[in-house]
Parts: C-alpha cells; sequence; structure tokens
C-alpha cells in the first residue's frame, strides 16, 4: 500500500461511496478491513473528502508511515532524528531480551574485519542490514524469564536478511 497513488478524483469517489455504505449500515459487508477498524471508515472517508475538496489535489499517495507518526517524529530531537531507526530497534531489541547484548557487538565487529579481509564490496545499506542482523542474532534464542509476546515482538520486529553466524562457532579474524 505504501507509494500507491491514485488520482484525487478516484478516491473522492471512493470516499463517497464509503459514505453510502455507511448509511446503508453495510459496512460489515467489508471483510477485508479489520472489525474493529471498519466503524471508523466513515470518518476516514469524512477527512479523505474534506482534504480533496480543500486542498484541491491531483493525486493521492499512500503512506504507511501516518500522519501519528509523522507528529511523534516532528517532536523529537534532531539528534534523534538523524538516528536509524532500525539500527536503535535492533541495538534496543539487542539490549532488553537477548542473554548478552555484548555478543552482537562482538558480531559486528567479527563481520566488518571478515568483509575487510576478505575485499567483500558491500553497499552501505548491506552494511547497515548485516549490522542490525548481527544485533538481531542474539534474539533468536530465548532469554531466560522472557516468553510470550516479548519474544513475538523480538522475533517479528526486525525480520531483515542478513548474515547469520552460530553462537557456538567463533573465529579470529585478522
Amino acid at each position: 500500500m505504501h507509494g500507491y497513488s491514485i488520482p484525487a478524483a478516484d478516491a473522492l469517489d471512493f470516499a463517497r461511496r464509503l459514505r453510502r455504505l455507511a448509511a446503508a449500515n453495510m459496512l460489515a459487508d467489508i471483510e477485508v478491513v479489520a472489525d474493529a477498524r471498519r466503524p471508523l471508515l466513515t470518518y476516514a472517508a469524512l477527512v479523505l473528502e474534506y482534504i480533496i475538496r480543500v486542498a484541491k489535489p491531483k493525486t493521492i499517495v499512500f503512506s504507511t508511515f501516518g500522519v501519528r507518526e509523522g507528529l511523534l517524529y516532528s517532536l523529537l530531537p534532531q539528534a534523534e532524528r538523524s538516528e536509524d531507526g532500525l539500527i536503535c530497534a535492533a541495538q534496543t531489541l539487542n539490549e532488553l531480551l537477548s542473554r548478552s547484548a555484548r555478543h552482537a557487538e562482538e558480531l559486528i565487529d567479527w563481520t566488518d574485519r571478515l568483509v575487510r579481509v576478505v575485499k567483500l564490496r558491500e553497499t552501505e545499506e548491506d552494511r547497515r542490514l548485516r549490522h542490525a542482523a548481527c544485533a538481531r542474532r542474539g534474539l533468536s534464542r530465548r532469554p531466560p524469564g522472557i516468553g510470550g509476546p516479548a519474544r513475538r515482538v523480538a522475533g517479528n520486529t526486525l525480520q531483515k536478511p542478513g548474515p547469520q553466524a552460530d553462537a557456538g562457532v567463533r573465529a579470529q579474524v585478522g
């Protein structure tokens, strides 16, 4: 859905159609929308219709980073806004949920040396994802006393591909 765009006229038609469905008490028939969100469709349609009428955009572009996140982001100090969200999340989860937060740091250092020694070509994005994967690596084993929802959050938050290493295998790289 992120980045999807439609002409404003189509979005306006859609918003009006949603309002007609709501007036006919037919929102329950829209099964692809979660039950808890269906009552909000009417309000969303009204807001969308108002924005289109007032701002007169040509195109509507959808974003998964909604207004709430944008507002919260704008309230952060500049130093925090410049930090990498993926790396910060990986490091925080590693500190909170791994058996040894230090292991991730060691793994990052080890893979940095490996990339340098074998002269592996790596983009900044590759390096970023590798570092996040290293921080996430410590979360694959259940820390004592943490299970259930906390483990699911840790396991699902950073599902980025990257290098994996067995915690029991270590090697020295120049």
